[in-house]
């Protein structure tokens, strides 16, 4: 069965962690497969759902690296997957996984599964033969799709090329993140996601500052705090999305609000709050981009070990 099959008989399809994490392991039929339903799932051919527990596993993997810049990056990009739902395991839910665990099922998988029957998909993806179907879940094995011959529509998240997996605040197949932005013109003007240390200032200070400035928080994270806009991308995520973005001065930012659907007014606050702290949101960018080129080269060696 072809994936472009699949999605033609179900709209929305459970996805295990074992997908991303074939991809992040490297080359051959499986990651290819699951390349070509991460790139259904951001076309719009089917909405995709993944339990909060398969978000542990897939990115256990990177946090084993010790890099904390790159586990950020795949932190934030993996859940910025337009399509796809990241769904919480709640009491009903719980309820549920129990009722369905039998014999030698696994906690996980029973946890995967009842979280996709309860957000309404009707096929679980995975490369796990041992995983038994529900009533109205049909398991589908990775290893028994074909990949489609079709283009991706854009530098999919989990892509072996550009490996980097971002944090969504709310649902990422309903607001698409600022960082997407910088890549918006190339798609036809369609973002995908959504989307510091100031030198002279301490910790203290930068929280007082943020304290001091309605609209901006500050975040923590393993890289290190950040300023961000409330229930919205880093600022940081944003300067690097007008850097990006065709134009100059006022139309940039204006392609920016429509790419994203953030407000001008966000979109100026999380300038000015970068304007005052210049150095911190250079380092920030310096940071990320060091992470991506890290990810190429881990890439890269990868495929020459794999084809050597």
């Amino acid at each position: 069965m072809t994936v472009e099959e699949l999605f033609a008989r179900h709209q929305v399809v459970g996805i295990d962690s074992n997908l991303p994490i074939h991809l992040f392991d490297g080359t051959g039929p499986l990651a290819d497969a699951a390349q070509a339903v991460i790139d259904g799932v951001e076309r719009g051919d089917a909405i995709g759902i993944l339990a909060t527990v398969g978000l542990t596993e897939i990115l256990t993997r990177p946090a084993a690296l010790g890099d904390a810049a790159l586990f950020e990056r795949y932190a934030r990009e993996l859940t910025s997957i337009p399509n796809l739902r990241i769904v919480a395991l709640d009491q009903e839910t719980a309820v549920d996984a129990a009722w369905g665990r039998s014999g030698d099922r696994d906690l996980g998988d029973a946890v995967h599964v009842a979280t996709a029957r309860r957000a309404g998909a009707t096929c679980f993806i995975t490369n796990d033969a041992r995983i038994r179907g529900r009533a109205g879940l049909e398991i589908v094995l990775l290893s028994d799709l074909q990949p489609d011959v079709r283009p991706a529509t854009s530098d999919n998240a989990l892509q072996r090329a550009h490996l980097s997996y971002t944090a969504a605040h709310g649902q990422p197949d309903v607001v698409p993140p600022a960082h997407r932005a910088a890549h918006a013109r190339d798609r036809g003007g369609h973002a995908r996601r959504r989307e510091h240390h100031d030198a002279g200032r301490d910790a203290h200070g930068r929280r007082a500052q943020g304290a001091a400035v309605p609209g901006i928080v500050f975040r923590d994270g393993p890289a290190g705090r950040r300023a961000a806009l409330v229930d919205g991308p880093d600022v940081w995520e944003i300067v690097r999305a007008i850097q990006l973005t065709d134009g100059q001065g006022e139309a940039r930012i204006r392609q920016v609000a429509e790419d994203t659907g953030i407000p001008i007014h966000r979109l100026r606050l999380a300038i000015d709050h970068a304007s005052a702290y210049p150095q911190e949101i250079r380092a920030r960018i310096a940071l990320d981009e060091s992470a991506a080129e890290r990810v190429s080269r881990m890439v890269e060696e990868r495929e020459r070990l794999l084809s050597g």
